[in-house]
């Protein structure tokens, strides 16, 4: 009623229609604002993104203020850092709900172990684990790299990852630092990028695309450069503090962000039914035609731990 007192019109939309539907209609009406709620955010993003005309997202409940802010976030995952149960503290009972058991996640690990070996080919894989939490998911991998450069927001995580790896005498670790402490150095030649379960914690879609931006600007080569995004949720399945990412915007990243020349879209293979309703994607690059980018994060600084090798 507001939009027609307005002198406006009014064009009703079904979240659950496909996507280029959904974008076409918009093109065709030459829509330039889309009212939503927060259960229906992540595909109203979606839209705004793969539209060619400027679009406005009004969301009567925008998603940060079911999230919280990226601090909360951290402290989350600093919190369950130090849980001694390793599903707890890879948040994957949260991932997978209450029936999950270290058989899931042992698969969950094969999956994205899998993404990564297919990436070996005939070339040396020199990997950047962005969200690597406590280092678990990254000292199963390690070994499938030459070099491994795993960070974190969370000090707590950090830590434990150092931990896992000295405990596994793991010595193919390039660094295991905080995002806070990233120097170029550490970019020069990393070659892929992990961001795993990592979207679904991410505020809105416009941010999983910056996010996967930046990513692709950490790594460099004269060859290709991948980006594996694993463990994605599709919106049907989101919660509303969880960030749903349509399969249709991930084909798409290649027309979003620049140098990304295609978007391999993989089903999740493992035996839980409610994993398995997830999927992994790895956008390609070809050759980096600029020098790598830090990912700064606005969070201050706090007790910083020094950065650390085991070279």
């Amino acid at each position: 009623m507001a939009t027609l007192r307005a002198g406006a019109q009014y064009v009703p939309l079904d979240p659950r229609w496909p996507l280029d539907r959904l974008v076409s209609l918009i093109e065709q009406l030459r829509i330039r604002h889309i009212g939503c709620d927060g259960s229906a955010l992540e595909v109203a993003q979606a839209v705004q993104l793969r539209s060619e005309r400027s679009i406005e997202v009004v969301c009567a409940e925008p998603r940060a203020t079911m999230v919280g802010s990226a601090d909360n976030v951290i402290d989350l995952f600093e919190q369950l850092a130090l849980e001694e149960d390793p599903l707890v503290a890879n948040s994957f009972v949260v991932r997978g709900g209450e029936d999950s058991s270290m058989t899931d996640m042992d698969d969950y690990h094969r999956t994205v172990w899998g993404l990564l070996e297919l990436l070996t080919n005939d070339r040396e894989l020199r990997l950047i684990d962005l969200g690597c939490g406590p280092g678990t998911l990254a000292a199963r991998v390690a070994n499938l790299a030459s070099s491994v450069v795993c960070v974190d927001p969370s000090y707590e995580c950090v830590r434990r990852t150092r931990d896992h790896f000295a405990d596994q005498g793991i010595a193919a670790v390039g660094e295991v630092t905080s995002i806070l402490e990233i120097v170029p150095e550490l970019l020069r030649d990393r070659t892929v990028a992990l961001l795993a379960s990592v979207a679904q914690f991410l505020p809105d879609l416009e941010t999983f695309v910056e996010t996967v931006g930046l990513a692709k600007g950490m790594t460099v080569g004269d060859g290709p450069r991948h980006i594996v995004l694993a463990d994605l949720f599709p919106p049907e399945m989101a919660s509303g503090s969880l960030l749903g990412v349509p399969r249709a915007l991930v084909s798409s990243l290649g027309s979003l962000i620049p140098e990304v020349q295609s978007v391999a879209v993989h089903e999740q293979t493992t035996r839980h039914p409610l994993l398995r309703q997830r999927y992994n994607a790895v956008p390609q690059m070809g050759p980096a035609t600029s020098e790598p980018r830090l990912l700064v994060h606005p969070r201050v600084a706090g007790n910083a731990p020094e950065p650390w090798g085991a070279q």
